[in-house]
């Protein structure tokens, strides 16, 4: 089949199988394509990601998280974040209280993920080290690993 006729196929598996292709082939150059592409169409592009980083909260907040990590040669596993909410049966593991599944950052009282070593003091992004904990004592905990006053 020609190139200009693969490419215009209505066989998508075909069609990417070939590109996937020659991006291997011509990595530099698919580089360079994309990187004008997304200059021309910063708009596009930021509405795009707008949208997907809203779709896939656990995705952004996993990398978020790796990329803190990385920065501190930290060893990093892959999990979701409501594993760990599950796991801990939905309780603060620092002040041992029930946390409500439907509140959202930025009340106090939603749940946020805790690193018991923080990542900044030498911990880890796994399983082992994270805990499910209230936003606010989170905050409160900070990398001191001493809990300060409460508000509620």
């Amino acid at each position: 089949m020609e190139t200009g006729k693969l490419i215009k196929s209505r066989n998508n598996e075909e069609r990417k199988k070939y590109l996937r292709d020659w991006r291997g082939k011509n990595h530099e150059k698919a580089l360079k394509l994309t990187r004008d592409w997304r200059k021309t169409h910063l708009e596009q592009v930021k509405t795009v990601t707008k949208k997907w980083r809203i779709a896939n909260k656990d995705k952004v907040k996993f990398i978020n998280a790796a990329r803190r990590a990385r920065k501190k040669q930290a060893k990093i596993e892959r999990f979701l974040v409501v594993e760990i909410y599950e796991r801990d049966g939905w309780i603060c593991q620092l002040c041992k209280k029930k946390v409500n599944k439907k509140l959202r950052y930025p009340d106090p009282l939603s749940p946020s993920l805790d690193h018991i070593v923080p990542i900044s003091n030498g911990g880890s992004h796994t399983r082992d080290n994270v805990q499910l904990a209230h936003y606010w004592c989170n905050v409160q905990m900070g990398v001191r690993g001493v809990k300060q006053t409460r508000l509620f």
